[in-house]
């Protein structure tokens, strides 16, 4: 009698479930790479927009020494920046940024709808800069990202 086994090629069972193991975990990694690059981009756009939003105040307030008088307001924050104001994170055009209290050398700016994963690393980088104060913790869900900004020295 002769023995099939022998000339029997192809995979065992084993053989197919460790190779789906291990693309199963490549693409794990790799939808958690992506998420993470796309927080730290949305993060970074919101930076930039904050740093764009802090250069248009000193602009407005260089010509009167004052926030107040410079007349920083929403309307004019929003039609300085990119995309009438809207944050990196939302096309709605309800999530734009606003401009809350002003005084003579400080103001609120608040940014709404960011998400859970960019607000960390948003308020961390607020958090170590000594003219941002009164920064909002990140809640579990989206949420306003509210800072005030304090001018110090001559504009």
């Amino acid at each position: 009698m002769k023995s099939f086994q022998k000339n029997m090629l192809g995979a065992t069972l084993l053989e197919i479930m460790l190779v789906l193991a291990v693309a199963a975990l490549i693409l794990l990694m790799s939808v958690k790479y992506y998420q993470t690059a796309s927080a730290s981009k949305q993060a970074n756009d919101g930076l930039s927009m904050i740093q764009a939003i802090q250069s248009m105040a000193d602009n407005v307030a260089a010509a009167s020494g004052s926030y107040v008088s410079g007349g920083l307001n929403s309307t004019n924050v929003q039609a300085m920046l990119p995309n009438s104001g809207i944050v990196p994170w939302s096309n709605a055009s309800s999530d734009v940024v606003t401009v809350g209290t002003v005084d003579a050398t400080s103001y609120v700016i608040n940014l709404p709808a960011v998400p859970a994963n960019v607000c960390p690393l948003i308020t961390s980088k607020l958090v170590g800069d000594s003219h941002y104060s009164n920064v909002t913790p990140c809640s579990v869900a989206a949420g306003t990202v509210s800072y005030t900004y304090t001018h110090t020295g001559g504009y």
